[in-house]
């Protein structure tokens, strides 16, 4: 597909074939070496509502609480082989974000935020740790606060332009005079390693709320007790087993309300604005 066309339907149901061979190679990886993980987001809702993939759905998320998540990625490149990349602040310069996606090499999978990226941009599944987060208001408020500054001067110095569809009058000011002054004076590896501290700084210990760092929906909506995802219940996805929360329907209550409801027909496309597909070799 070129860069001015959109995804065909043809060629997102082959995306999505592609990513579910991804994750099938992930489930038997953490079953291996006894990794728990779970399915988490719109591919937990479509485990639960459609049985595998939102039908317009162009990505496969899976979470794991902190410790496992480090596990996984200590083992997951030599376990995957060369015909996948592990991609995180360490493997890729250009990686803005603090969670691991799996790419598939020789393919292409290029998003209308990423277009001027210069990181890897094959197919891929996201895995996203999950932290502790502070008990207390005040100190959350801190916390998200910190990781979306230091975030964003990220995002800026790895090429993205986080702040170009903001609405916000708020948000426009603190990346005219905070983020992009800040994304221009720090080094990247200073603020990776802002982040990384932050995102960990809760999760040593047995924090009662937990969240996924770098998730979609915001530090509010992606902040869910630790319980719901502690323990896991196996879901058809696909026609095939899948760890997903035990308390599943508490998790999509809190993030969709209503998850049975189908959504309006013009709010059914895939929401990461695919602007480039190649499958290569696929």
């Amino acid at each position: 597909m070129s860069s001015n066309q959109p995804v065909t339907q043809a060629e997102l149901e082959k995306l999505q074939r592609c990513q579910m061979s991804m994750a099938l190679l992930v489930r038997d990886l953490c079953d291996r070496h006894k990794i728990n993980y779970f399915l988490i987001a719109g591919t937990l809702l479509g485990a639960v509502r459609h049985q595998g993939f939102i039908p317009w759905d162009d990505d496969l998320d899976i979470g794991m609480l902190r410790p496992d998540y480090d596990r996984f990625i200590s083992v997951a490149q030599k376990e995957l082989g060369p015909r996948y990349f592990v991609q995180t602040y360490d493997t890729d310069p250009w990686m803005p974000l603090p969670f691991a996606k799996v790419r598939m090499n020789g393919t292409i999978l290029r998003e209308a935020g990423s277009r001027d990226s210069k990181w890897n941009a094959g197919i891929f599944i996201d895995i996203f740790p999950f932290d502790g987060v502070p008990a207390s208001g005040i100190l959350r408020r801190l916390h998200k606060w910190s990781l979306y500054v230091i975030g964003r001067t990220l995002l800026v110095k790895c090429g993205f332009n986080p702040g170009a569809g903001e609405t916000s009058v708020l948000k426009k000011v603190v990346y005219g005079a905070i983020i992009r002054p800040v994304a221009s004076m720090l080094s990247r590896r200073l603020q990776v390693s802002l982040i990384d501290k932050l995102a960990r700084r809760y999760s040593g210990a047995a924090t009662a709320a937990v969240m996924a760092t770098g998730g979609a929906y915001g530090y509010e909506r992606e902040t869910i007790a630790r319980a719901w995802v502690a323990e896991t219940v196996a879901l058809d996805f696909g026609g095939a087993p899948f760890k997903c929360p035990l308390h599943w329907r508490d998790y999509l209550i809190n993030l969709y309300r209503d998850y049975m409801q189908l959504p309006p027909l013009a709010s059914r496309y895939n929401r990461h604005g695919i602007v480039e597909i190649d499958f290569g070799k696929e």
